[in-house]
């Protein structure tokens, strides 16, 4: 007797009781930093629009400009510092503050191209720092043309930083303690536990038949049978 099993990417998220859900800004920010449709490459006639709206940006948002400027120099000043415990905490706080900083500057604003470019402006002056994670880099630079390729989900699941320069470590660590990202991670051991009580309810068949549709490298299936063993045909 054979029993098959359809399986699709299915989205969880494993809350404890300290989640705390991010911030408007930081949601849409990091989203579109990282992962919109577009490259995060800035071509020359988006960096005269940018240009050209820059000044208005200050004018308007003054507050919102300085700290987006003291955040520049902030990760300017730690480029080439030695890493710590005291300065990743440094930088997740700043890093935290400007998020937060952001959300409160959008919430006060209606106008949805006022909103774009803020964060046009905010991508034009932290794209030199962010760039420098390896993670980071491959969720801008979509090289399949399309976000959450393999190679970034096995980033993910992964869970250890890449990059070479301090900035990039932090940014890396950064992303991979994203709640969002923690949710991928969550995923693949959800779907783990799922496909594991499968095999126990199936246990009247001699043989299991899986179908992954969008799979990726099918992280999952590959650590459930790495970390268990069955008595049947799968």
């Amino acid at each position: 007797m054979k029993t098959g099993v359809f399986l699709a990417p299915v989205f969880y998220v494993k809350k404890s009781n300290n989640f705390k859900a991010p911030c408007r800004f930081s949601c849409r920010i990091k989203t579109n930093l990282f992962w919109n449709n577009k490259k995060w490459e800035i071509g020359k006639d988006e960096r005269k629009k940018i240009t050209n709206r820059s000044d208005s940006v200050e004018m308007v948002f003054p507050e919102f400009d300085k700290e987006i400027c003291d955040y520049v120099d902030f990760l300017m000043a730690i480029s080439n510092e030695k890493e710590s415990a005291g300065l990743e905490e440094k930088f997740f706080k700043k890093t935290n503050e400007i998020l937060a900083a952001g959300d409160q500057c959008i919430s006060k604003i209606k106008d949805k191209k006022e909103i774009q470019d803020i964060k046009m402006y905010f991508r034009k002056k932290v794209f030199p720092f962010v760039s420098r994670s390896v993670i980071a880099k491959r969720g801008c630079e979509k090289p399949r043309g399309y976000p959450g390729d393999y190679a970034m989900l096995e980033m993910i699941y992964d869970n250890k930083m890449l990059s070479s320069c301090i900035l990039g470590k932090y940014f890396d660590l950064y992303l991979l303690r994203d709640p969002y990202v923690k949710a991928v991670r969550n995923r693949k051991e959800k779907m783990k536990e799922l496909l594991r009580d499968m095999t126990v309810r199936c246990s009247d068949s001699r043989t299991l038949r899986i179908l992954n549709i969008a799979s990726g490298g099918a992280r999952d299936i590959r650590e459930l049978f790495l970390e268990n063993s069955f008595d049947k045909k799968i």
